[in-house]
Protein backbone atom coordinates (compact mmCIF):
# COMPACT_ATOMS: atom_id res chain seq x y z
CA UNK A 1 0.00 0.00 0.00
CA UNK A 2 2.83 2.36 0.73
CA UNK A 3 4.55 1.89 -2.70
CA UNK A 4 1.31 2.75 -4.59
CA UNK A 5 0.89 6.12 -2.26
CA UNK A 6 4.43 6.89 -3.48
CA UNK A 7 4.52 5.98 -6.77
CA UNK A 8 1.32 7.87 -7.50
CA UNK A 9 2.68 11.09 -5.48
CA UNK A 10 5.67 10.96 -7.61
CA UNK A 11 3.35 10.92 -10.92
CA UNK A 12 1.38 13.67 -9.82
CA UNK A 13 4.96 15.83 -8.56
CA UNK A 14 6.12 14.94 -12.14
CA UNK A 15 3.02 16.42 -14.09
CA UNK A 16 3.41 19.92 -11.78
CA UNK A 17 5.14 22.72 -14.18
CA UNK A 18 7.64 23.93 -11.46
CA UNK A 19 8.05 27.24 -13.54
CA UNK A 20 4.46 27.62 -12.71
CA UNK A 21 6.20 29.10 -9.63
CA UNK A 22 8.52 31.30 -10.88
CA UNK A 23 7.44 34.91 -10.93
CA UNK A 24 7.92 35.53 -14.53
CA UNK A 25 11.12 34.26 -14.31
CA UNK A 26 11.61 37.76 -13.12
CA UNK A 27 15.91 37.96 -11.00
CA UNK A 28 16.59 41.24 -8.62
CA UNK A 29 19.98 41.41 -10.56
CA UNK A 30 21.92 40.42 -14.07
CA UNK A 31 25.72 39.99 -14.37
CA UNK A 32 26.70 41.26 -17.58
CA UNK A 33 30.10 42.08 -19.38
CA UNK A 34 31.45 45.48 -17.31
CA UNK A 35 29.57 44.40 -14.32
CA UNK A 36 26.03 43.91 -12.41
CA UNK A 37 22.84 45.64 -12.74
CA UNK A 38 20.00 45.85 -10.69
CA UNK A 39 16.43 46.96 -9.95
CA UNK A 40 16.54 50.65 -9.22
CA UNK A 41 19.78 51.16 -12.02
CA UNK A 42 18.82 53.85 -14.65
CA UNK A 43 19.47 53.73 -18.19
CA UNK A 44 22.83 55.15 -18.33
CA UNK A 45 24.23 52.66 -15.37
CA UNK A 46 22.53 49.73 -17.90
CA UNK A 47 24.00 50.68 -21.04
CA UNK A 48 27.99 51.30 -19.44
CA UNK A 49 27.57 48.08 -17.89
CA UNK A 50 25.59 46.00 -20.42
CA UNK A 51 26.05 47.73 -23.67
CA UNK A 52 23.27 48.47 -26.47
CA UNK A 53 20.39 45.85 -26.45
CA UNK A 54 19.39 44.02 -29.43
CA UNK A 55 16.32 45.99 -29.24
CA UNK A 56 14.44 48.85 -27.41
CA UNK A 57 10.37 48.89 -27.48
CA UNK A 58 8.94 52.33 -25.77
CA UNK A 59 5.14 52.43 -25.28
CA UNK A 60 3.59 55.62 -23.16
CA UNK A 61 1.82 54.33 -19.84
CA UNK A 62 0.68 55.25 -16.67
CA UNK A 63 2.47 54.12 -13.79
CA UNK A 64 0.13 51.80 -11.44
CA UNK A 65 2.62 52.49 -8.84
CA UNK A 66 2.53 55.78 -8.74
CA UNK A 67 0.44 58.69 -7.48
CA UNK A 68 0.51 61.39 -10.00
CA UNK A 69 -1.77 60.30 -13.55
CA UNK A 70 0.72 61.57 -16.20
CA UNK A 71 2.25 59.54 -18.91
CA UNK A 72 5.31 58.53 -18.79
CA UNK A 73 7.69 56.20 -21.49
CA UNK A 74 8.06 52.74 -20.16
CA UNK A 75 10.63 51.15 -22.30
CA UNK A 76 11.50 47.29 -22.03
CA UNK A 77 15.41 46.50 -23.37
CA UNK A 78 15.93 43.18 -25.08
CA UNK A 79 19.22 41.45 -23.75
CA UNK A 80 20.83 38.32 -26.12
CA UNK A 81 23.85 37.17 -24.33
CA UNK A 82 24.24 34.02 -26.61
CA UNK A 83 23.84 30.32 -26.84
CA UNK A 84 25.01 29.44 -23.28
CA UNK A 85 23.44 32.17 -21.93
CA UNK A 86 19.66 33.27 -21.63
CA UNK A 87 17.47 35.99 -22.85
CA UNK A 88 17.12 38.96 -20.84
CA UNK A 89 14.37 41.54 -20.55
CA UNK A 90 14.65 45.09 -19.13
CA UNK A 91 11.85 47.24 -18.21
CA UNK A 92 12.06 50.98 -17.00
CA UNK A 93 9.79 53.05 -16.23
CA UNK A 94 10.93 56.68 -17.20
CA UNK A 95 14.92 56.30 -16.24
CA UNK A 96 14.63 53.53 -13.60
CA UNK A 97 15.17 49.92 -14.00
CA UNK A 98 12.10 47.74 -12.19
CA UNK A 99 12.19 44.35 -14.05
CA UNK A 100 14.26 42.32 -14.83
CA UNK A 101 12.93 39.21 -16.76
CA UNK A 102 14.58 36.10 -18.05
CA UNK A 103 13.59 34.58 -21.17
CA UNK A 104 14.31 31.79 -23.23
CA UNK A 105 18.04 30.38 -24.32
CA UNK A 106 20.11 32.71 -26.36
CA UNK A 107 21.62 32.27 -29.79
Amino acid sequence: MKKVVMISLVLVLSLIPWNAFADDYGVKSLRCSAGSVEIGDNKIEVLARCGQPLRKDSIISWFPRHSDHDPAEVEEWTYNFGSSDYIYTMRFEGAELVKINRGGRGF
